[in-house]
């Protein structure tokens, strides 16, 4: 898509962004049904993988650890401060 330059393109390029993230959000909604369907059939037949001809899908549980940084904050601002970096990045939002 060339660059835009006035207010009737731009309009034109937010409104296709618009378009283009409804379709995604019902893909979504649709992957979301697949896989819970996906799922009831696991649950159904007992098991946590099945592989075929078409794929391979599993559904088990995944235990792991995750840092609990705002209570370490809470109890160690001090530790925390001298530990943690500020960052910046963009963010492009689209409503």
């Amino acid at each position: 898509m060339a660059k835009t330059t006035n207010t009737t393109s731009i309009k034109d390029v937010i409104k296709e962004i618009k378009e283009y993230q409804a379709m995604q959000d019902e893909l979504k909604k649709q992957i979301n049904e697949l896989k819970e369907e996906a799922i009831e059939w696991l649950d159904e037949n007992e098991l946590d993988e099945i592989l075929t001809d078409e794929g391979k899908i599993t559904y088990r549980e995944v235990i792991s650890k995750r840092f609990n940084s705002t209570a370490f904050k809470k109890d160690f601002a001090d530790i925390y401060d001298e530990y943690t970096t500020k960052t910046s990045n963009m963010r492009f939002t689209c409503k």
